[in-house]
């Protein structure tokens, strides 16, 4: 009964095997022929979507045949650069003339003052395009170079065919193959063909396109001079005045720095040379200096430094008097009426006062000081009013520096001796003190003997 069992367990376990085993190959034959080929099961007409498996080539460009070149097998290369006052236009002349060569622009760079076109023009019709490139302006560099390529290009031609070959060989491998394996195989290797077929195909194509057409980097640089220019413009809100300005530079520059407070600003810009003037024009404000230095330069760029100060100007005052009476002196400054006093202080040799004055004044309260006027120091500031700090002192007397000086000197002498003769005094007492210790003890040796 057992042994009966066990059989039976044998057979459906068989039977199970065989059917998992056949749905295997079934999948696994449906999913190789489907879209691949389909006689035999495996093998049959080739499909449209699984070109690599039915070895329908690729639709592609076969490259010309060396002897289908017009003119020699080389690659030509060229560098032209022009400074120019027109960048714009020039750039204009330049995509004129490779339209009519037949050519292209293949990459345009463009920066401050400078624009860098990569062409590409028919290599027959190289010399015409140059020569019309010549005729934007001066050159300022030109070079062309040509490299001989028939030698890798035919190399090249003749590793395709011949993996074109293996290719078409390992097709007819595919069309005779009898089993999966078999198959995979193949595919494995035709895949792997395919491969380098493709490679050498687009370095062919890529290689004729480059002996078909000759590369030209044109290059466009605005002026041959670059300028700094320093302004000094006079407005009457400086944080407007830069917010203005960094907007108009945005349309012909860079801003290299920016920085404003209170009643001053400044900011810095790197601009094409060609829009420079423009930009100026732009300055808010009334420009009230202009410092301008250049030198060559094939950048095309220049540079704007713009100090923007609050309209109203000032003065800051040093002046130097000198006076009879510090004092009175002072009292008359205060009484004039001119401005307001901040600070001062005086002594019976000196003085200084410290005054705030309406510009406008200053004049006015300058012919109206007292006094003896020594010295005289101005800076323009920009500021609500001028500010003056007023020296006072008394007339130089010869006589009385004199007396001064040798009072002063037995002042000092006197002084130093008063010290000494305390710093003796103790050393002295000490002094008299043995002296008298000491006789004392000599006499009572004397009565004893």
């Amino acid at each position: 009964m057992r042994g009966r069992t066990l059989f039976l367990i044998i057979i459906a376990a068989s039977a199970a095997i065989s059917l998992f085993v056949g749905y295997y190959l079934r999948t696994t034959s449906a999913v190789l022929t489907s879209g691949a080929p389909r006689a035999l099961d495996l093998r049959g007409a080739p499909s449209a979507d699984l070109s690599m498996a039915s070895g329908a080539a690729p639709q592609t460009l076969t490259p010309p045949a060396p002897s289908e070149f017009k003119g020699p097998l080389e690659v030509r290369e060229g560098y032209i650069r022009h400074i120019v006052q027109d960048l714009e236009g020039a750039e204009s002349a330049v995509r004129r003339a490779v339209a009519a060569v037949g050519g292209y622009v293949a990459e345009s760079e463009g920066g401050l003052g400078e624009v860098r076109l990569t062409v590409k023009v028919p290599s027959d019709r190289l010399d015409q395009f140059l020569a019309m490139v010549r005729e934007i302006g001066p050159v300022d560099q030109f070079s062309v170079k040509a490299e001989e390529v028939g030698e890798v290009y035919t190399d090249l031609r003749a590793r395709l065919n011949s993996t074109k070959a293996t290719e078409r060989r390992l097709l007819e491998l595919l069309q005779r193959a009898q089993s999966v394996d078999e198959i995979l195989k193949v595919e494995q290797e035709l895949k792997r063909v395919r491969s380098e077929v493709e490679k050498l195909e687009a370095e062919l194509r890529s290689l004729a396109g480059r002996i078909a057409y000759a590369t030209v980097v044109v290059h466009l640089v605005g002026g041959g001079v670059s300028y700094h220019v320093t302004l000094t413009a006079e407005v009457e809100d400086v944080e407007d005045a830069v917010r203005k300005f960094v907007d108009a530079v945005a349309k012909a520059g860079r801003i290299s720095s920016m920085q404003f407070a209170g009643r001053e600003g400044r900011v810095e810009a790197v601009v094409a040379t060609t829009k420079l003037a423009q930009l100026e024009a732009q300055v808010p404000g009334a420009v009230v200096e202009r410092k301008v230095a250049s030198a060559p330069s094939a950048t095309g760029t220049s540079t704007v430094v713009v100090n923007f100060v609050q309209k109203k100007r000032a003065y800051s005052i040093h002046l130097v008097l000198e006076v009879d009476n510090v004092e009175e002196a002072m009292r008359s400054i205060a009484g004039l009426g001119v401005g307001r006093v901040r600070s001062a202080y005086a002594s019976q040799q000196s003085g200084e006062v410290w005054l705030s004055v309406p510009t406008e004044e200053v004049e006015r309260l300058e012919k109206s000081l007292p006094g003896r006027l020594v010295d005289r120091r101005v800076e323009l500031t920009y500021a609500p009013e001028s500010q003056f700090t007023i020296s006072l002192r008394r007339p130089a007397n010869p006589l009385a520096d004199a007396l001064g000086a040798g009072l002063s000197a037995m002042t000092t002498v006197a002084v130093w001796l008063l010290a000494a003769l305390l710093a003796l005094a103790p050393v002295g007492a000490l002094a008299y003190g043995a002296y008298y210790a000491y006789n004392k003890l000599a006499k009572r040796g004397a009565r004893g003997r």
